[in-house]
């Protein structure tokens, strides 16, 4: 502001003003990030919180939406959940007993659940915000009123809550790649060998190679006898890079 320039006040003003200056911060992992996105804006914009996990969700044969609609016909089906616990809230009865209640979300959907007696003394540990869940559980039946025999809606017994960061460790056996037969070059076939090698280190999954013949529609099955794989995001990450096609088993 210069000598000619006045004050909200009408008075002359000669101070000088020195630039806004804006300190250096930490830059927000990922999470953070994608948490504070949706409070200012309503949606997630650079991403989604179960991107790094899309493996890992191949194993989920459930989504969120289903509690949406008519669950009669998922009675006793074993349903898989993977998603993310955005909030819970730990309760007690009038009879001293815990109990909580908890949301999750997964891509299309959020929903909330209950969980009461030894389900949730046994899976309580996993009741933390934030947190990425893999969940088993079976619907039943619901409760029949004894005085009017009117049966509850259905109800979801949890079996297991488990990471998802451990998913691939517990429930991935092998990973099979996929081959063209006209792809099969000893160029290729090294070139193979040194990205696989990569993550052999304390491998756990099983390694197989499905080589397909497309003229005669030939496929054919080899299972690798020395190496097993890692098969940690870093790993899927790499196969993407690489144009490498594969299947989890």
């Amino acid at each position: 502001m210069n000598s000619s320039q006045t004050s909200l006040f009408g008075d002359q003003s000669e101070g000088i003003y020195q630039e806004l200056i804006i300190p250096n911060a930490p830059e927000w992992q990922n999470l953070e990030q994608l948490k504070r996105e949706k409070e200012v804006v309503g949606i997630y914009l650079s991403g989604h919180p179960l991107d790094d996990f899309k493996n890992e969700m191949r194993f989920c044969n459930t989504t969120l939406s289903a509690f949406k609609g008519d669950l009669t016909k998922y009675l006793g089906h074993k349903l898989s959940i993977g998603a993310i616990l955005t909030g819970v809230e730990h309760r007690v009865s009038k009879m001293g007993k815990g109990w909580a209640t908890f949301t999750v979300e997964d891509y299309g959907d959020s929903h909330e659940f209950r969980i009461f007696g030894n389900e949730y003394l046994q899976f309580r540990p996993f009741l933390t915000e934030n947190t990425f869940l893999y969940i088993n559980a079976v619907l039943q039946p619901g409760w029949t009123n004894k005085e009017t025999g009117v049966q509850g809606e259905p109800r979801l017994k949890f079996t297991n809550f488990m990471l998802l960061h451990d998913v691939m460790d517990e429930k991935c056996e092998k990973i099979t790649v996929q081959l063209n037969m006209n792809e099969v070059t000893e160029e290729y076939v090294r070139f193979l060998y040194e990205v696989l090698s990569d993550y052999s280190i304390a491998g756990k999954q099983k390694l197989s190679f499905a080589i397909r013949e497309q003229k005669e529609k030939i496929d054919l099955t080899m299972p690798s006898r020395g190496m097993k794989i890692n098969a940690s995001p870093e790993f899927f990450s790499r196969m993407e890079k690489e144009n490498i096609r594969y299947k989890i088993n």
